[in-house]
């Protein structure tokens, strides 16, 4: 028996104020995500990786365990039905894969089974999920795991994962610990750079960094003292041509790269796949793409009125405790906190500023009041 469906709103819910990827950080919204039932995403509503990292996993799993299984192992992963006529004609094509996936969401949208009968997108049980189905006889319910099988026991199991092996390569017969002790250095040498940006060229060359210092640690560890600091010289070389020393970062500022600004772009999602979003979209967004301040409005008229009456002190005038109408800023955005906090309570009145008043705003068409 089916089961009910629930009533639930189709837009995420107003107390979030952002959804972001939980790869690459980038904001998720109807362009950039996708929308997901809310089985499993009641409170964000958009599936928890943009289209592009979505992109990026299904590469993975094709590479690993076919292209198949990664619609399979996608649609399952994000809440989304698996619906075979929306499976591109180019799945099994190599070359083509790159955009297999993204090309999938497309036809998914134009097929009956994307949304249900209430307007809520499909979820992944929405779909075909029997994978005697799905693969033909060859697979049935009741079939189980190969007897005896262990990660110790995979004799074409290569060392590290495949992300691994992608980004450092296997020509040295590096071992699992080798691969993980790469990352690590990676991590720590990459963290300041990483704020900024990196290029691909610039990513290359820690990687190298990284390899000679991996060659440099075995070389000590077994006595090799002389090999070891050959590898020093070589990695200081390297690090001194391409400006990578603490002193020449201190000496010199790196001229901002256009790689850097597009991969900034691409996190705030104002770029997709390289290629800034159109105008309209793009519009859309940056009058939607506003500051949050740390304070509250009430505070900020405080501000406006203690400079307001510094200035009149200098000009031999009293104070006053009125904030005159043209200086009278209403939020537009949700720019401010609603209300002032504790501590913005406590300041006033360490301050022993009298309570705020505020002079009554004239007609619409007359000048409005700068002050005494």
């Amino acid at each position: 028996m089916p089961r009910k469906a629930r009533k639930r709103p189709t837009a995420v819910k107003q107390e979030v104020e952002n959804i972001y990827c939980v790869n690459c950080g980038a904001i998720i919204d109807e362009y950039s995500g996708v929308l997901a039932s809310p089985d499993w995403y009641a409170d964000t509503r958009f599936v928890h990786y943009c289209r592009a990292c979505q992109q990026r996993q299904f590469e993975d799993f094709a590479e690993t365990m076919g292209p198949a299984m990664a619609f399979i192992l996608c649609c399952a992963s994000y809440n989304l039905p698996f619906i075979p006529e929306a499976v591109p004609r180019t799945a099994y094509e190599d070359e083509s894969r790159e955009m297999n996936w993204l090309a999938y969401l497309q036809n998914l949208e134009i097929t009956d089974y994307r949304y249900r009968r209430d307007g809520e997108p499909a979820s992944f049980v929405e779909g075909i999920t029997d994978l005697s189905v799905i693969f033909g006889d060859n697979f049935q319910k009741d079939t189980r795991f190969a007897t005896g099988i262990a990660m110790d026991k995979a004799a074409s199991r290569a060392p590290g994962t495949r992300a691994q092996r992608k980004n450092w390569g296997t020509q040295d017969k590096w071992t699992d610990e080798d691969y993980k002790e790469l990352d690590r250095i990676y991590a720590i040498i990459s963290s300041e750079r990483a704020k900024a940006g990196m290029d691909e060229q610039t990513e290359f060359t820690l990687r190298e960094i990284c390899k000679l210092q991996l060659a440099y640690d075995r070389a000590r560890a077994a006595g090799k003292y002389d090999v070891a600091k050959k590898i020093y010289d070589i990695t200081s070389k390297m690090m001194e041509n391409n400006s990578m020393r603490k002193k020449d970062e201190n000496s010199q500022t790196e001229a901002p790269k256009l790689d850097n600004f597009i991969a900034k772009f691409e996190k705030a999602g104002y770029v997709q796949n390289g290629k800034i979003l159109p105008y309209d979209v793009l519009l859309r967004k940056l009058r939607g793409d506003h500051a949050k301040y740390p304070m509250s409005h009430d505070y900020l008229d405080f501000i406006i009125r203690e400079i307001l009456n510094c200035m009149r002190e200098n000009m031999g005038m009293g104070k006053t405790s009125v904030l005159p109408a043209g200086f009278q800023m209403k939020p537009k955005c949700g720019e401010f906190e609603p209300t002032m906090s504790a501590a913005e309570k406590k300041t006033t009145r360490d301050l022993k500023l009298p309570p705020m008043q505020y002079e009554p705003k004239p007609p619409r068409g007359t000048k409005q009041s700068k002050g005494d």
